[in-house]
């Protein structure tokens, strides 16, 4: 029973945690001349702040780091959630005058 509760609370730390990043990723103000790299280290800096790492370090029988696992679910989580706001902004940007009239039909 104590062990059912102690994973609910951890559960629940875990959602805030998650609640708090998405606010913040949703909030990004994406402008028409960032580029690619500066749109990253936007992300880059919410992980950072909410202290995200994209994967779980791997260690050897001595102690040394030699790699990473695969990427965390929290780090899978909100890079898919900033991806889909990267791509609306850029198909509102076509949808309103982003497209150069030569293309137009």
């Amino acid at each position: 029973m104590r062990r059912r509760i102690a994973m609910a609370k951890k559960n629940q730390k875990v959602e805030s945690v998650l609640d708090k990043v998405s606010k913040d990723i949703i909030a990004i103000k994406f402008r028409p001349t960032m580029t690619i790299k500066q749109c990253n280290n936007e992300f880059y800096k919410i992980m950072r702040k909410h202290r995200i790492k994209q994967g779980t370090s791997h260690f050897n029988e001595t102690g040394k780091k030699i790699g990473r696992t695969c990427n965390n679910p929290e780090w899978t989580m909100c890079k898919s959630l900033y991806l889909e706001c990267l791509h609306g902004f850029l198909n509102f940007q076509d949808l309103f005058g982003g497209i150069p009239k030569d293309l137009l039909g």
